[in-house]
């Protein structure tokens, strides 16, 4: 209700290209997306309690819906999304051994954006890209903004090679780099895969085998260094299946699930990785 309060009532944002329900069920599920991002450092004492929720402060952190989360060195970097005012253009740092929140002063500046996403590699962020408005071609950010949590610098790498502009994407690290697929653009859901190298801050396009379903607000998860897909939204189409990419062989495959219980087909939902096993959790 929040969500879909500041998204709707108090910034009166335009609809965007897509249907009515597709947009404001995304605004529903982000508040449990930041809750996950707790479960992703390491668990106190308390929280290895069984079957237990413990509440944290929020003092200092301002509300937001459609952002994206990161954790380095045990704390949760918080960036993106809506405020109560409009595009997000903080920064919140949540540290989970001192429960407090902080908006580190910062040199430098981020590209405001919802519905982005982010990744940690060698100990920086990597925001990529979300959408700065209505869902058009033109309001697609197509920059990589790099924050360093050891000097609190935000940077824009200039970069080469092709990015195409989308929201609702995701972002896994294998080996060095970052692989950003699928997402929705004017195009619709897409499956686009693409590669950026950070030592030479260059995209590439890899040539792929196999198939990779279009599809938007899903999750993914590294193991073995392959790439896990699963669920989201082939508009109109909830999806189901889990798809997974070798970036050893650039070849996407669909394994055989095995088991009595079937994954529910959804949207906007989030996972965990813990001990070699995926935990898929919410959506709508």
């Amino acid at each position: 209700w929040l969500a879909e309060s500041c998204i709707d009532s108090t910034l009166n944002i335009q609809q965007p290209l897509t249907s009515d329900v597709y947009m404001k069920k995304k605004a529903t599920i982000s508040f449990l997306m930041f809750l996950l991002a707790f479960c992703a450092i390491a668990p106190s004492a308390r929280s290895q309690e069984a079957g237990r929720w413990d509440s944290a402060s929020f003092a200092g952190f301002t509300p937001l819906c459609w952002h994206t989360t990161s954790v380095v060195n045990d704390k949760i970097y918080v960036m993106g999304g809506y405020d109560p005012n409009g595009l997000n253009t903080s920064l919140y740092v949540y540290d989970p051994a001192t429960d407090t929140w902080d908006t580190p002063s910062t040199t430098g500046s981020y590209s405001p954006r919802f519905a982005g996403a982010s990744c940690v590699l060698d100990g920086k962020i990597y925001l990529i890209g979300g959408c700065a408005g209505q869902e058009t071609s033109a309001n697609m950010v197509t920059a990589v903004d790099v924050f360093d949590p050891s000097t609190n610098t935000w940077s824009t790498p200039e970069t080469s090679g092709t990015f195409t502009g989308r929201d609702n994407l995701n972002l896994c690290v294998v080996n060095g780099k970052i692989y950003a697929f699928g997402g929705y653009n004017d195009n619709g859901d897409v499956n686009t895969l693409e590669v950026l190298d950070p030592a030479t801050n260059t995209w590439s396009t890899p040539k792929t085998t196999g198939t990779c379903t279009p599809r938007g607000a899903y999750t993914s998860q590294v193991i073995d260094n392959k790439i896990y897909v699963i669920g989201g939204l082939n508009y109109p189409s909830l999806l189901s299946t889990v798809q997974i990419f070798d970036p050893t062989t650039n070849a996407w495959s669909s394994p055989k699930i095995n088991g009595t219980v079937k994954f529910t087909g959804r949207l906007l939902f989030t996972s965990g990785l813990v001990d070699g096993k995926i935990y898929v959790i919410g959506g709508t």
